[in-house]
This record gives structure tokens, sequence and C-alpha cells, in this order.
């Protein structure tokens, strides 16, 4: 029997799952249009910029009536006043339109086959920040956007077989899905539009109800630009 997913009783899904394809929806149209500007050379900065203006321009065609931000700020401090962290996430859409809040947080990752650069996907900037660091506080899904050039198959297997490894698995807190596995092939958080999901036991003042986040994981990449 499937086991129950306890995050979902206060996720809006459906909205999220329309959040996650209009970004991919976008992201394919203005590749297209523009690849003078999107190309896998440009700076991750400068293209999550371009991108989140036409997700806010182009916002009127879609279904959706929430917010989306570039590099949204967020700064906390501890209880003496000094400053216990600041922090700025790539792209963010919140809504409260079903009466479930929703803040999803959007972290791109430019990804070639080396070595350095799959770390750097899984590393203090990358998933770690999910499970040790300090984003998505409280909320039960998060999205990892990898942004690959012309080998995506061969990046997609990297971080598939990353995953696969115990001592990822272990240094990240994985859990397994139904007990099973360590890697939801296809997405059971966003089907259709996420390659896998995977999920991260989180410290209790970090985690939401259900103790883990769970995070889907999107594949973007520049057609033949």
């Amino acid at each position: 029997m499937k086991q129950h997913d306890p995050w979902k009783d206060a996720f809006p899904q459906d909205e999220a799952v329309i959040a996650a394809r209009y970004l991919v929806r976008v992201w394919d149209e203005i590749v297209k249009k523009q690849p003078k500007y999107f190309k896998f050379s440009v700076r991750e900065p400068k293209l999550t910029e371009r991108l989140c203006g036409y997700l806010q321009n182009l916002q009127a065609d879609s279904s959706l009536t929430g917010k989306w931000t570039y590099e949204d700020p967020q700064v906390a401090y501890n209880e003496d006043g000094t400053l216990l962290y600041r922090i700025r996430k790539d792209i963010t859409y919140f809504s409260n339109y079903s009466g479930k809040r929703l803040f999803l947080v959007f972290e791109f990752k430019k990804i070639a086959r080396t070595k350095s650069s799959i770390d750097k996907y899984f590393g203090s900037d990358g998933v770690a920040r999910f499970v040790e660091g300090n984003y998505s506080i409280g909320q039960p899904v998060a999205v990892m956007v990898g942004i690959v050039g012309s080998e995506s198959d061969v990046v997609v297997k990297s971080l598939t077989d990353r995953f696969f490894c115990q001592t990822t698995q272990h240094k990240l807190k994985m859990l397994q899905e139904d007990g099973e596995n360590y890697l939801a092939i296809p997405s059971r958080v966003f089907p259709s539009v996420a390659i896998f999901d995977t999920k991260h036991e989180r410290s209790s003042e970090k985690a939401p109800l259900s103790g883990a986040i769970s995070l889907a994981h999107v594949i973007i990449g520049f057609g033949n630009n």
C-alpha cells in the first residue's frame, strides 16, 4: 500500500505544480526567442534575474495570482541583536490563493559534467541549503533547478549516481520514499515537471510538521543554443 505523504495535507500541490510548470515553460520560450541572453556561458544570476522578470511580466497569461520575486532577502537575528544569518533566495513564488499558504523556493545551479560542478549542486550553496542551511525553514517542499548545457543526460546520471551514494545519503540526511527508495523516480511532487524527488530530514527548528523537506529536482537547458 502506498504511504500517505503528510506534507500534502497543508501544501497546495496543485498550484505549486502549475507554478513549476509555468517557470519551465517561460524558460523554454525565452531561450528560443533570446539566445543571445540565454546560453550556458551567461552567469547564473543574470539568467535567473531575467527569467524572473519574464515570470512577472507574462503572469497575466497564466492562471497564477501569486507573487514572483528575484533574490528574495531574508535576515534573522539572535536574541541579543547580533546577526544570525542573511540569505537571498534565487526565485520565490508566494501565494495564499487556495487558502493554504504557498512559499516555494527555486534554487538554481548551473551544472557541467565536471566533479567540481556536481559538488556545488550538493554543497552548502546547493542541496545542503535545504538541510543544514536556512532555506525554506518550515516548508515541506522546495525546488532545485539544474541548468545544463549540451550534456543533460550525462549530468542527470551524475546527479542520480551521487544521490545513490551512501556517503551522500548520510551527509544530506536523506530519507527513503515509502521506506524503500532514496529517489522518487518519476517525481511525486511535480509530476511531468521534475526529473526526481529526494526527501531530507531537518532539525526540529527548521523542519515542517512532517519533520522532512521534499526537494523536487528540475532540469532545464538551452535547446540547440
